[in-house]
């Protein structure tokens, strides 16, 4: 979609008229961000037997990682509160922003136990 801006010459009427348009475009931007966003953070969360990660009871299966600096163990079956990382995500699939809570290091020093 393209855009065009053009220079008009605009009595107030017409500028608080343009205004209230360019708040509803505004008002709508919102709304339809927060409608994606709240259904991208579902997706995240995990609808159960959807994307999103394992279900809590499949986390027994899934291996721990052990950070190499602190010692410090991702046990996917706790997740990690201090990052909103609910139970059951499995270490392959945290964010790549994510690090340690102890020390701090990212996952790239973490080893599988």
């Amino acid at each position: 979609m393209v855009m065009k801006c053009e220079l008009h010459e605009f009595s107030q009427g017409d500028a608080m008229k343009d205004r209230s348009v360019l708040l509803d475009r505004r008002q709508f931007i919102k709304s339809t961000t927060a409608v994606v966003f709240g259904i991208l953070s579902s997706i995240i969360a995990g609808i159960p037997g959807r994307a999103g990660g394992q279900s809590e009871k499949d986390a027994s299966n899934i291996p721990k990682y052990i950070c190499e600096i602190c010692g410090y163990i991702y046990d996917p079956e706790k997740g990690d509160s201090s990052q909103e990382i609910r139970a059951g995500v499995p270490f392959e699939t945290l964010p790549d922003t994510w690090k340690c809570p102890v020390c701090g290091v990212d996952k790239t020093m973490f080893k599988k136990m």
